[in-house]
């Protein structure tokens, strides 16, 4: 069973621009955002969860000079596939943040209503 100490908090450019290297070769990415949408227009991005086949990460955009510079260009290579849960969140956080649409995205909830699972 995984505990917080198991998976890194980052806080800091160097560490999520390794992270991103390290990750950047693997042939998917799984990524989950939590974000707060109260007294906003647009979502204001709190979390990322991030997990590829080499390495996981929590990653705290919030941290004072933190630059995420190094996610959105992991978010653009397109040979690794982005995978997401109801994306359409996700996505939208991107785009008003980074002017991105990641490709190739897999959403596991639009693969699971297409197999047959309901939404």
């Amino acid at each position: 069973m995984l505990t917080q100490q198991d998976i890194p908090m980052i806080t800091t450019t160097d560490a999520l621009a390794a992270f991103c290297t390290s990750v950047s070769s693997d042939s998917y990415v799984t990524v989950d955002t939590e974000f707060l949408r109260e007294t906003t227009y647009y979502p204001k991005l709190c979390l990322i969860q991030i997990a590829g086949a080499s390495a996981d990460a929590l990653i705290d955009p919030l941290a004072a000079g933190l630059d995420l510079q190094s996610f959105y260009d992991l978010m653009s290579i397109t040979s690794v596939r982005m995978v997401f849960q109801a994306a359409s969140q996700d996505v939208e956080i991107l785009v008003n943040r980074a002017f991105l649409v990641p490709t190739p995205v897999l959403d596991t909830l639009i693969a699971a209503m297409f197999f047959g699972f309901g939404d």
